[in-house]
């Protein structure tokens, strides 16, 4: 009795975890909820740090953690309060989360409800807009959801990338991994429907495709690349133009020389162009690139080697995530985190039972 009463405890204690997670990024959407998302996050940061002492670290767990507090006590003297705090609070519990559930393996059927609930409402919205109305208007992307609706997250872009890791999970390898596309493509989402599909092509041809995108994109960049920003600079394919600009813009890449994490706003702001480059129509234009973000606010060292670790932990999701990086990319969300860790988890034992 006591053994069920002791495993039924755990249970809910992770069912309770994994529900803030959710709720984390669910109320970031709402700039009103601010407070109760630091408090979240707050909360979750320090468990997972107080958990992490109970753990033995291996070299590169013990590497990453060492290089995570030097850089921050580092970022403190060099970058405004904010900023720190801002840096910090995401990488920590990026890494944090990542240690946690890279030994939890608590598999929550919450992931699974988030996602009907998303669904449906993506589907309510596409036959009556009106009754999100007044959510929408409370949220952060207001505009942006009134043209794309971003489901249960009110964020098109990480509801399609929560929506994609889960269907991977659900449907690699079967039947059903390209019909689910289907729900990809309906969130907006362009970039992170190219991802999931790539990511189902089969191993076997893969590298022949990649190899030959890869000299088509080389020789696209070096002599057709004015056209190339001036062909996809619609309303529709802006975003790939701005990612195409900013890959050309060689100012971009002087920040990832940095070791310690950078002021992520005032460096964009630093490096946009004028509105001449390109013969572009826009004025100025904001970060477009998940890699740049990512090495901007963690510095090169500790980028390059949590995203080592991140990588080698979910290995069934490698394509995905390094093909989503291109654009946004949501790595260092603590529920896409917990979503890498559990599911990889699975995937690999389910195939080392098949090969047993």
């Amino acid at each position: 009795m006591e053994r069920g009463s002791s495993k039924f405890a755990i249970a809910l204690w992770n069912e309770t975890i994994v529900f803030l997670l959710i709720l984390a990024a669910i109320v970031c959407s709402f700039p009103a909820l601010k407070n109760i998302q630091t408090g979240i996050e707050f909360f979750l940061l320090m468990y997972f740090v107080l958990s992490s002492f109970f753990y033995k670290f291996n070299k590169e767990e013990f590497v990453l953690i060492i290089v995570f507090w030097i850089v921050t006590v580092v970022s403190f003297f060099l970058n405004d309060l904010s900023v720190f705090l801002l840096n910090a609070k995401q990488f920590g519990l990026a890494i944090y989360t990542m240690l946690y559930f890279s030994r939890i393996h608590y598999y929550s059927r919450q992931i699974v409800i988030a996602a009907v609930v998303s669904l449906c409402s993506m589907v309510i919205y596409s036959f009556a807009p009106g009754l999100f109305s007044s959510l929408i208007a409370l949220s952060r992307y207001d505009d942006f959801n009134l043209s794309r609706f971003g489901g249960l997250f009110l964020n098109a872009h990480y509801n399609a990338y929560f929506l994609a890791v889960l269907f991977i999970y659900l449907f690699y390898q079967r039947k059903l991994y390209y019909p689910a596309s289907i729900a990809v493509y309906a969130t907006g989402s362009k970039f992170v429907f190219v991802s999931y599909f790539f990511q189902g092509i089969p191993q076997r041809i893969y590298k022949k495709i990649m190899l030959l995108l890869c000299v088509v994109l080389i020789l696209a960049i070096f002599y057709f690349s004015r056209w190339i920003v001036a062909f996809f600079n619609t309303p529709k394919l802006v975003s790939l133009s701005l990612i195409l600009l900013q890959l050309l813009d060689l100012k971009n890449y002087y920040y990832l020389l940095s070791i310690f994490p950078n002021d992520y706003v005032a460096t964009m702001n630093t490096i946009a162009p004028d509105s001449n480059m390109m013969n572009l129509l826009f004025q100025s234009y904001s970060n477009e690139i998940g890699y740049f973000t990512f090495f901007y606010q963690g510095g090169n060292v500790l980028a390059v080697i949590f995203l080592s670790r991140y990588l080698k932990l979910s290995k069934p999701f490698l394509i995905f995530i390094l093909v989503s990086m291109f654009h946004y990319g949501f790595i260092i969300s603590p529920l896409i985190v917990y979503m890498f860790m559990i599911f990889s988890w699975k995937i690999i034992k389910d195939k080392n039972k098949k090969n047993a």
